[in-house]
């Protein structure tokens, strides 16, 4: 065997395993993305609303867009509003959000996108408000998610639970004059 044969295998056998080294050093997934559910805990009495900021860890770069399953106990409090948090809305681009309760469920289904760019951490990626039904304490966590870079390449993620109590000992719902002397008689 020439020498020329023999460095051609080499180099071969050198590119091949710097092949393998990538395609192996590839799959190693970057850390797992915090979510923040901030405040970790709370009140609000009758006629006031409680608003939960989702905040993403600065370790987190190249997030384009996410979808969330919140869930809470709707026999105790609902979500009044939902709007994208500072870090989107500070995005070069423009933003889409979605959310909707789907009926008999206590969970709230969110989704966001930044159409053309993406953002990093740290920052609130989302505000959600709710508003009471009843006196009582409820969790609030996200139940599932997916959170996509802009490759559409999925970010792990982790979250905390928070939980807020609401309180209020006077029904605030709308009754008739006739209603209430009949409650009170």
């Amino acid at each position: 065997m020439n020498s020329t044969t023999s460095r051609y295998r080499r180099r071969a056998s050198i590119f091949a395993c710097l092949w393998a080294a990538c395609v192996l050093l590839g799959a190693v997934t970057a850390p797992a993305a915090t979510l923040t559910l901030v405040p970790p805990t709370g009140e609000f009495h009758c006629g006031n609303t409680w608003t939960i900021d989702v905040v993403l860890d600065g370790a987190t770069v190249d997030l384009r867009g996410f979808s969330l399953l919140i869930a809470y106990d709707n026999s105790i409090i609902s979500p009044y509003n939902v709007s994208v948090g500072s870090l989107v809305l500070g995005a070069t681009c423009p933003n889409f959000l979605s959310w909707v309760v789907p009926p008999s469920t206590s969970t709230l289904k969110v989704d966001v996108a930044n159409l053309g760019c993406s953002v990093s951490g740290p920052g609130t990626i989302l505000s959600i408000v709710f508003e009471g039904e009843s006196a009582g304490t409820s969790n609030i966590s996200v139940l599932e998610g997916e959170m996509r870079d802009g490759t559409n390449t999925p970010i792990a993620f982790t979250s905390n639970v928070v939980s807020v109590h609401y309180d209020c000992a006077v029904p605030v719902d709308e009754a008739s004059w006739g209603a209430l002397k009949a409650i009170y008689r």
